[in-house]
């Protein structure tokens, strides 16, 4: 029981501390493309943090900008980096995420 309990609080401190950041820490390696996500806010949180957990999965340089009109729609900006380096990677790895409903360019 012990050991569980100790698994669960390192595991908490662990999300604390990537929630706590507000910063994506990716360097983009190319210019970035403004995309309205239609997201589930409850699975992704429309606000930095959100765009931070969608970076590290994906890999891409992802900033949160703002609202959209559209129900369950917001902005961001999303770049390739060393570890994602097309834009076109970035997209088709959004649109496989859990949470993420929809994927549109803004042209």
């Amino acid at each position: 029981m012990n050991t569980a309990r100790a698994l669960l609080i390192a595991a908490a401190a662990m999300l604390a501390a990537c929630a706590s950041s507000d910063r994506n820490t990716d360097t983009a390696t190319g210019p970035g493309q403004l995309v309205n996500l239609k997201i589930q806010p409850v699975r992704i949180p429309p606000n930095p943090q959100g765009a931070l957990a969608l970076g590290t999965v994906t890999g891409c340089r992802v900033d949160y900008v703002g609202t959209t009109p559209a129900a369950d729609t917001w902005q961001f900006r999303v770049s390739p980096t060393s570890r994602m380096p097309t834009v076109d990677q970035c997209l088709a790895s959004l649109k496989t995420q859990p949470g993420v409903l929809g994927v549109d360019a803004v042209k």
